[in-house]
């Protein structure tokens, strides 16, 4: 922001209050105990009135659990159904409207079925439409609810948010396995059965005549003789009864399998894992495991005597010592999995249990639900962190408002063999009541405070593969930054460009209101600076600073507010945490960047070796070459390369003319692409500048900055009256 003296307030649009209008608020003195919210969220009153992220919309499709944000599904419909032009424009209008409608019941009434909430307010469109437009109002609606093809329920970002999305993707992935296994343990239990019924049906039992005229029926009494039949069967050859042991081996492996509790024949029975606390998920784990050996040895019985491969003499010991030990990873991992759901917590013991379940490697589901970063124990802030070194199981960390976008990771993760663990702010503290969850969760990802990553040690073996650092917005930036606009007092326009800190964040929380002072645009002063800006100097250059940040009270003026040192510390630890994510998703890796530089060195080093070696011999080689003839070689118009293009004859280039150090050049056609009438190849394939005058300074200093090797010079423009001649000499200085 600027440190101009001037009141400036923020400048409306239509998502704003119309009673807040800063063109008719007075400029009044500053509540001594306003609210203050960033001036960012200005904009942001009435989320209902704004298409974005929420409400989301729980469904299952493909048979499988998915989340929507209820403006895709409406994108979706609005693409089969409304046509280019008028007409379609009308149906947009139209259907748009009822999103809105929607999104203010989600918002109101909280979590409900989509259809019902959708025909809710379609009814109140109509019911409040105009006479006139009714009829072609309910037509469009009509279309949009026939083409609706998304069913579920529909959630807000409220307090509940987390839960409902985490344990509707958790029931999608549980339901998915359960069908497997259900259907597996199914096939086996009906294939046993038919071996053992067609051994009954072959038991002399069941070839006596009396059997065998049962069977027939009566319509054939005096057709057939039983007897004969029944002896004329037992008499055909390499008919074997199944022998006892066997029956009651195949008997015993059909009734564990149908008495098995893990899997509920129809729906899954969620209730019985989900837990509140990592010990009793523990304790139900280690009592099911006694359940799992049972049902795993029975599945291997069964598998191997339908392919008539069990030997009693091999098997019988095996099956008979198979127990809990005898479990493998993969094997329990076709069982149900564990949810804890952990809200809140200050228990650092229960932390630590949720870390070892993670470091044992056992198949739960582990979600961490911080509602407030500042009450919550150190540790539940840090848990993804700590979680992340014990390199065991998947591990994701994101904010309520990014819920919609994570659902992939987060499905993929509680589809995951092994352990998981999910740490998710909700944005839904008591002490930040005065923002909606979504923006409180979302300034809690954008000022850096809780970055979205995703860690997943079966993606590879290394940080590339497992690591990912998103999504996070302008994840380049140590802050991310956004345009701003106000007016003055004299509904002037000004556009700033505003970085969101930690600080801005902390400016949410009423807590931290005394660590703040707020200041009207009337003591404004030019010792104040940015708080992003600020901490980017040294600290011998921020004697006499005052860093601040910019919000809005209640009434939309336009405040700065100066942080203690304490926020701006904390504000620092912050950005070095940040810092430290960002290597490890590969931005600006100190490791990589130390590599090219070093890299960058020896090469410099030997070309400027072959420089000398070639300077060194030009003299001569110029010598000899003007005994024979006038002039250099020109029959194919290259310049000589060894003087003119790089700069290395007795005087060097002039300073105000383009050169390039030709020598050096690594053929990378960079300069080539912009510009193929300045810059050419020579026949040694390297590039020099045919004609600074075929194209602009503007390609000059293009091809400076994308050249690899940092060998062209731009020189001095040669049309003064070039647009942008300014920033393009700022650009230009680091390569003269």
């Amino acid at each position: 922001m600027s440190s101009t003296s001037h009141p400036i307030r923020p400048k409306r649009n239509k998502t704003n209050d119309p009673a807040l209008d800063p063109a008719v608020v007075e400029q009044r003195p500053v509540d001594p105990s306003p609210v203050y919210r960033p001036a960012l969220f200005a904009d942001y009153r009435d989320l209902s009135k704004l298409r974005y992220d929420y409400p989301l919309v729980l469904a299952r499709e493909n048979d499988g659990a998915v989340v929507h944000p209820l403006s895709t599904v409406i994108n979706r419909i609005l693409r089969e159904i409304a046509p280019r032009g008028p007409e379609g424009e009308r149906v947009r209008c139209h259907v748009l409207r009822l999103e809105e409608a929607v999104r203010g019941i989600a918002s109101r009434d909280g979590k409900q079925r989509l259809l019902e909430a959708w025909e809710r307010g379609a009814d109140a469109l109509v019911a409040a439409a105009e006479e006139e437009e009714r009829d072609s109002l309910k037509e469009s609606l009509q279309q949009a609810r026939k083409a609706l093809a998304t069913h579920g329920e529909i959630i807000d970002c409220d307090a509940n948010a987390t839960v409902d999305v985490v344990t509707h993707l958790w029931r999608g992935a549980e339901t998915r396995k359960a069908g497997a296994v259900l259907s597996r343990i199914d096939r086996l239990i009906q294939r046993l059965e038919d071996m053992l019924e067609a051994d009954t049906a072959s038991s002399p039992e069941a070839l006596s005549a009396p059997s065998l005229q049962r069977t027939m029926g009566g319509a054939f009494v005096e057709a057939f003789d039983f007897s004969a039949l029944g002896r004329a069967i037992q008499a055909i050859p390499n008919r074997s009864p199944l022998p006892e042991a066997r029956k009651k081996r195949i008997s015993d492996a059909i009734a564990v399998l149908k008495s098995q509790r893990l899997f509920q024949h129809g729906e899954f029975s969620f209730d019985a894992f989900v837990f509140d606390s990592p010990d009793r998920a523990v304790r139900a784990h280690e009592k099911r495991l006694d359940e799992i050996a049972a049902v795993m040895r029975a599945i291997g019985v069964a598998e191997l005597e339908l392919a008539n491969r069990y030997r009693e003499s091999v098997h019988d010991t095996v099956s008979e010592s198979f127990d809990r030990r005898s479990l493998k990873p993969g094997d329990i991992a076709q069982f149900p999995s564990s949810l804890v759901l952990l809200r809140d917590v200050n228990d650092s013991a229960v932390i630590g249990r949720a870390l070892e379940a993670v470091a044992s490697g056992l198949p739960m589901k582990i979600v961490v639900i911080v509602d407030d970063l500042s009450e919550a124990s150190p540790l539940a802030g840090q848990i993804a962190d700590m979680a992340i070194g014990l390199n065991e199981g998947f591990v994701m960390q994101t904010t309520a408002s990014q819920l919609g976008r994570s659902a992939g990771y987060m499905a993929h993760g509680l589809a995951s063999p092994g352990p998981a663990l999910f740490s998710i702010y909700s944005g839904s503290g008591r002490n930040t009541a005065s923002i909606p969850p979504y923006l409180a969760a979302a300034a809690a990802n954008e000022s850096r405070a809780v970055p979205a990553y995703c860690f997943d040690p079966g993606a590879g073996s290394d940080w590339a593969d497992r690591f990912e650092l998103a999504p996070n917005p302008q994840s380049s930036r140590a802050w991310p930054v956004h345009p701003f606009v106000c007016e003055d007092a004299e509904h002037r326009r000004i556009a700033e460009s505003v970085a969101f800190t930690w600080v801005d964040f902390a400016g949410c929380d009423r807590r931290f209101d005394d660590r703040f002072k707020s200041l009207a645009p009337d003591a404004w002063t030019d010792d104040m600076l940015p708080l992003a800006d600020y901490m980017e100097l040294p600290a011998e250059e921020r004697a006499g600073k005052r860093p601040f940040i910019i919000a809005v009270d209640e009434h939309n003026r336009l405040v700065r507010r100066l942080p203690d040192e304490a926020l701006i510390a904390a504000a620092a630890r912050c950005g070095r945490r940040w810092r430290s994510l960002q290597e490890l998703g590969g931005i600006d890796n100190s490791h990589a960047a130390r590599l090219l530089e070093q890299e960058r060195a020896r090469w410099n080093k030997e070309r400027d070796a072959e420089l000398q070696d070639r300077r060194a011999q030009a003299p001569a080689q110029a010598r000899t070459e003007g005994e024979s003839s006038a002039a250099p070689s020109s029959a194919n118009g290259v310049h000589d390369a060894t003087v003119a293009d790089t700069g290395t004859g007795p005087e060097g280039p002039k300073s105000d003319q383009p050169y390039i150090e030709t020598l050096r050049c690594t053929t990378c056609e960079e300069c080539i692409k912009i510009n193929d009438r300045v810059f050419a190849y020579n026949e040694n394939k390297q590039a020099y500048i045919v004609d600074p005058t075929a194209g602009t300074y503007s390609d000059l200093v293009r091809a400076a900055e994308n050249c690899q090797v940092a060998i062209i010079h731009p020189g001095e423009p040669h049309d003064p009256d070039e647009p942008g001649l300014d920033d393009l000499l700022k650009r230009a200085e680091p390569f003269r």
